[in-house]
C-alpha cells in the first residue's frame, strides 16, 4: 500500500488526505464488481496485451485464461507485483511500444532455417 499511498499522494487532484476515501473505494470494487467470464472475451477482435507481474495478486493462471481466450491475446510476464508499471516504467514502456508496434512474438513466427 505504501507504494500506491506515494504515488496517490503525488498526483491527487484532491490532496493526500484523500487517499483513505479513494483506498476504500478501491477494494470495494475489487469485492464488488461482477466477474468476466472468458468466453465473453471470444468476441475481441483486436490483438490483446494481457500484462501482470510474476508476484501479481491475480494468478498465473487466471492470466493465462484471459489470454488464450482472447482470439489475438498474448501474455506477458514481467517481474513485479500488480503495480508493475509504477515499478518498473522503463521496460512496461518498452514492451508496450514493442507490441503497439506489431511486433510478433517468437511463438508467432517461422522457425529460422538454418544452413543453405
Amino acid at each position: 500500500m505504501g507504494l500506491l499511498r506515494a504515488e496517490y499522494d503525488r498526483v491527487s487532484p484532491v490532496g493526500p488526505e484523500h487517499f483513505p476515501v479513494a483506498y476504500a473505494k478501491t477494494l470495494r470494487m475489487i469485492e464488488t464488481e461482477p466477474e468476466i467470464e472468458p468466453t465473453s472475451l471470444t468476441t475481441v477482435e483486436a490483438l490483446t496485451l494481457v500484462l501482470r507481474g510474476d508476484r501479481d495478486e491475480v494468478t498465473l493462471e487466471h492470466g493465462a485464461t484471459v489470454a488464450t481466450a482472447l482470439p489475438q491475446g498474448r501474455l506477458a510476464v514481467l517481474p513485479g507485483t500488480h503495480a508493475l508499471p509504477m515499478e518498473n516504467p522503463e521496460v512496461v514502456n518498452a514492451l508496450l511500444l514493442w507490441f503497439l508496434a506489431g511486433a510478433t512474438p517468437a511463438a508467432d513466427r517461422p522457425a529460422p532455417r538454418l544452413g543453405r
